[in-house]
């Protein structure tokens, strides 16, 4: 199990990552955003993603264009991400 956690301006996040054979297998996310929904809906889509900074920044920089509403938290965790498996 990989654990990371950050405290952004919209709140913290503390990220479990469970990864078997270089993917992600299972994740946990916790917060105390005031927008949790957008969050956990990204912890379920990083199941199954390859467990690499790259892979995983681009992944979550492409939700931002899909929900454009909350782009700069995405950006906030891309970069944090990339930053933290690096």
């Amino acid at each position: 199990m990989h654990t990371f956690d950050e405290r952004f301006e919209w709140g913290g996040i503390e990220l479990h990552l469970d990864v078997k054979n270089g993917e992600i297998a299972d994740c946990q996310l916790f917060t105390d955003s005031l927008t949790p929904g957008p969050l956990e809906i990204l912890a379920s889509q990083l199941i199954g993603q390859t467990y690499h900074s790259e892979t995983l920044y681009q992944f979550v920089t492409n939700q931002a264009e899909v929900d454009p509403s909350h782009q700069a938290m995405y950006q906030d965790i891309a970069l944090w991400l990339r930053h933290a498996l690096a």
